[in-house]
């Protein structure tokens, strides 16, 4: 557990390094959110293929992509569009990588199992691929408690800062981005307290990227 009042809200930027805000639904996992993460995975693919990056230097994004979807066959004569719909038969062994529940691993041990608990979108381009760690706190007194790692399959682009969530207590919560998958269920819900409801944000959540979980565990809270 990460204690409430010793993670301060970081400034969205070029790459999002970690915050707190609230979440709203991105779509369903099984078709938009898999797409996006194997056509992302296929262009890290073709960057390799091409020479615009090698094994040695691809950056821990690109990897995360190409480790998550294991077993897809990049082509280098089709556009990634045009092969993101020639993959059925690796989708649900990519799937199977979409855990359930990470609760149990601590937080090394999420971020080195190749598997994540869902997907998220964020605003900048810069982020795909990343992992980021998830924690959520049911109340804004509340600990923070580890659900697991997601990663970035997409990227939306900037929206609004006046995008808020005020609510039992949250105040001015910012708009971190959209997500989908098993976690989904264990964030805390929104205004109308229905599970069911995705058409409403979903509070409380604080995301870190993997990087600057390494430096919070050297002790730069910076």
């Amino acid at each position: 557990m990460i204690n409430n009042g010793e993670l301060p809200l970081e400034s969205r930027g070029e790459s999002f390094e970690w915050g707190l805000g609230y979440f709203v639904y991105y779509g369903p996992i099984e078709t938009l959110g898999l797409d996006n993460l194997i056509y992302n995975a296929l262009r890290a693919h073709k960057r390799l293929d091409t020479g615009e990056v090698t094994a040695d230097n691809l950056s821990q994004n690109d990897q995360n992509l190409i480790e998550l979807t294991e077993g897809i066959e990049f082509n280098p004569e089709v556009d990634p569009t045009e092969q993101v719909a020639q993959t059925p038969e690796i989708r649900e062994t990519i799937l199977a990588r979409i855990t359930q529940n990470q609760a149990d691993l601590s937080p090394d041990e999420a971020l080195d199992s190749n598997e994540v608990i869902g997907i998220i979108a964020l605003d900048s381009p810069a982020d795909l691929g990343a992992k980021y760690l998830v924690y959520t706190q049911e109340t804004p007194d509340a600990e923070f408690v580890f659900l697991g790692v997601v990663i970035v399959s997409d990227a939306i682009g900037q929206r609004g800062a006046d995008e808020t969530y005020s609510f039992q207590g949250w105040e001015g919560l910012p708009l971190l981005g959209d997500a989908a998958g098993p976690f989904w269920n264990d964030i805390p819900l929104g205004l109308s307290g229905d599970p069911a409801n995705i058409d409403e944000g979903r509070p409380g959540v604080l995301l870190i990227n993997e990087s600057k979980y390494e430096e919070i565990k050297q002790g730069n809270l910076e």
